[in-house]
């Protein structure tokens, strides 16, 4: 995990997360967070003597009683080496904006999901990039969620904000043309991502709009993870007469520009950039970034929205384009 430019945001997260209602009931009371769950749900199958353990911990901490307490859950995930840049400004951004409306949070990891309190949460937010959560979430809870990024599932009521992948695309699209350019490559992951799905579909159309004016072609990596390839093997598979690359690859951009620089230095390029990644802006090209804010911001107000049983719809939040 490059966590260079965020050992701030990292150990905010994990202050947060030690403090999570869940996981302090569980180190108190010494048994599992599922343990936890259970009890909290009054499931059966724990002896009396833990159970009221967990409970007088719970009503010491104020955890437990309706799903009116303004506790929310967010999802995300966390590998072996920890939460990914993605996952740690948008989990930042998020914790900021549900603490402004007054809620309490507690993070619970992609693994975790079947665990939450269906008595004691409001509500919950997904920052599961490729987990589609929203396809399950309808059939096994009766709480609003909103989902970041991906698939919503509108039958189950569960509305979703997403970056506008399609506008960003075009815009890049629209500025590559505009400079000259007339065979673009755009370069994605295999990532099965809303995003990913939603990139390459925008960039095939918009591309075919300009008719023979202009000659699109995708490249996408054989691995989910840039880092499991060199990257020398994309930028050799881009077309001979390419003159500009499209790249939503927010974690690998620096590396992919030094290598695109060594071995095609007439190509320009615009890549996809996470907060404080400045190479773009030091080496003066254009770039986009996903407005990471604008996104906690507005998942907040639909969950608040749903909780007052106002109707929500889908909503797209613009990329931020800096054009150099």
């Amino acid at each position: 995990m490059q966590k260079t430019c965020n050992g701030f945001l990292f150990r905010y997260i994990m202050c947060i997360m030690k403090t999570n209602g869940l996981r302090q009931i569980a180190k108190k009371a010494g048994c599992s967070c599922a343990t936890v769950s259970r009890v909290l749900n009054n499931r059966q199958g724990i002896s009396e003597a833990v159970r009221k353990k967990i409970l007088a911990l719970a009503e010491e901490m104020k955890y437990t009683g309706t799903p009116g307490k303004r506790i929310v859950t967010l999802f995300a995930n966390l590998d072996i080496d920890g939460f990914d840049i993605y996952t740690m400004h948008l989990l930042h951004e998020v914790m900021v904006e549900l603490h402004r409306a007054e809620f309490r949070v507690e993070v619970l990891f992609d693994s975790d999901v079947d665990m939450i309190g269906e008595r004691y949460i409001c509500g919950a937010v997904s920052l599961l990039p490729y987990d589609r959560i929203a396809s399950v979430w309808g059939k096994k809870r009766s709480q609003p969620l909103v989902c970041i990024n991906d698939y919503s599932d509108f039958s189950g009521g569960v509305p979703s904000v997403c970056s506008d992948d399609r506008k960003a695309i075009r815009d890049a699209v629209d500025f590559l043309y505009g400079r000259g350019h007339r065979v673009i490559s755009l370069l994605i992951t295999n990532m099965n991502t809303l995003n990913n799905l939603v990139r390459a579909g925008a960039f095939e159309e918009y591309t075919a709009g300009y008719g023979g004016r202009l000659r699109g072609s995708v490249i996408r990596t054989e691995s989910r993870f840039l880092n499991a390839v060199p990257l020398e093997r994309y930028v050799e598979k881009l077309p001979a007469d390419c003159t500009a690359v499209i790249a939503p690859v927010e974690a690998f951009g620096n590396r992919l520009y030094k290598i695109l620089k060594a071995l095609r230095p007439e190509a320009a390029l615009i890549p996809w950039c996470y907060p404080l990644h400045d190479y773009a802006a030091a080496a003066g090209i254009p770039f986009m970034r996903q407005d990471f804010r604008s996104l906690a911001e507005t998942a907040v107000k639909m969950l608040q929205d749903q909780l007052q049983g106002m109707p929500v719809s889908n909503s797209f939040v613009p990329y931020i384009f800096n054009r150099s």
